[in-house]
Protein backbone atom coordinates (compact mmCIF):
# COMPACT_ATOMS: atom_id res chain seq x y z
CA UNK A 1 0.00 0.00 0.00
CA UNK A 2 1.42 3.37 -0.97
CA UNK A 3 1.48 6.14 1.64
CA UNK A 4 1.53 9.89 1.00
CA UNK A 5 3.90 12.47 2.44
CA UNK A 6 5.16 15.97 1.62
CA UNK A 7 8.95 15.85 1.25
CA UNK A 8 11.27 18.87 1.02
CA UNK A 9 13.36 19.31 -2.11
CA UNK A 10 15.95 21.98 -2.90
CA UNK A 11 14.92 23.55 -6.21
CA UNK A 12 17.47 26.14 -7.34
CA UNK A 13 18.30 27.02 -3.73
CA UNK A 14 14.67 27.22 -2.59
CA UNK A 15 13.18 24.54 -0.35
CA UNK A 16 9.80 23.35 -1.60
CA UNK A 17 7.55 20.60 -0.33
CA UNK A 18 6.37 18.19 -3.01
CA UNK A 19 3.84 15.39 -2.58
CA UNK A 20 5.38 11.94 -2.82
CA UNK A 21 4.12 8.41 -2.37
CA UNK A 22 6.19 5.74 -0.66
CA UNK A 23 5.97 2.07 0.19
CA UNK A 24 7.89 -0.15 2.57
CA UNK A 25 8.18 -3.66 3.97
CA UNK A 26 7.83 -4.03 7.73
CA UNK A 27 8.60 -7.07 9.82
CA UNK A 28 7.86 -6.72 13.54
CA UNK A 29 10.37 -7.77 16.17
CA UNK A 30 10.36 -11.41 17.20
CA UNK A 31 10.77 -12.28 20.87
CA UNK A 32 13.61 -14.34 22.20
CA UNK A 33 12.77 -17.94 23.13
CA UNK A 34 14.90 -20.75 24.56
CA UNK A 35 15.46 -22.03 21.00
CA UNK A 36 15.61 -18.73 19.09
CA UNK A 37 17.60 -15.56 19.79
CA UNK A 38 14.82 -13.28 18.51
CA UNK A 39 15.35 -10.33 16.18
CA UNK A 40 14.63 -6.59 16.06
CA UNK A 41 12.06 -5.04 13.74
CA UNK A 42 13.02 -4.47 10.14
CA UNK A 43 11.69 -1.67 7.95
CA UNK A 44 12.85 -1.35 4.34
CA UNK A 45 11.74 1.32 1.88
CA UNK A 46 10.69 -0.36 -1.37
CA UNK A 47 9.94 2.76 -3.39
CA UNK A 48 9.48 6.53 -3.32
CA UNK A 49 7.49 8.05 -6.17
CA UNK A 50 7.19 11.62 -7.36
CA UNK A 51 4.50 11.99 -10.04
CA UNK A 52 4.67 8.26 -10.79
CA UNK A 53 8.47 8.08 -11.14
CA UNK A 54 10.43 6.04 -8.58
CA UNK A 55 13.04 8.47 -7.20
CA UNK A 56 14.23 6.38 -4.27
CA UNK A 57 17.80 6.11 -5.60
CA UNK A 58 17.95 9.89 -6.13
CA UNK A 59 17.10 10.90 -2.57
CA UNK A 60 19.84 12.30 -0.38
CA UNK A 61 20.45 10.69 3.04
CA UNK A 62 18.38 13.33 4.86
CA UNK A 63 15.38 12.77 2.58
CA UNK A 64 15.68 8.98 2.98
CA UNK A 65 15.79 9.42 6.75
CA UNK A 66 12.66 11.64 6.65
CA UNK A 67 10.67 9.08 4.63
CA UNK A 68 11.87 6.18 6.82
CA UNK A 69 10.93 8.15 9.95
CA UNK A 70 7.44 8.74 8.54
CA UNK A 71 7.11 5.00 7.82
CA UNK A 72 8.18 4.22 11.40
CA UNK A 73 5.52 6.65 12.65
CA UNK A 74 2.93 4.78 10.53
CA UNK A 75 3.86 1.56 12.33
CA UNK A 76 3.73 3.20 15.77
CA UNK A 77 7.45 2.68 16.36
CA UNK A 78 8.10 6.34 17.27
Amino acid sequence: MKHRYALEFDVCGVLVELPIEYDYDYHPPEPETPDYPGCPFELTLTGVWLEGVNIQDRLDPEQRRAVRTKAMENEGLI
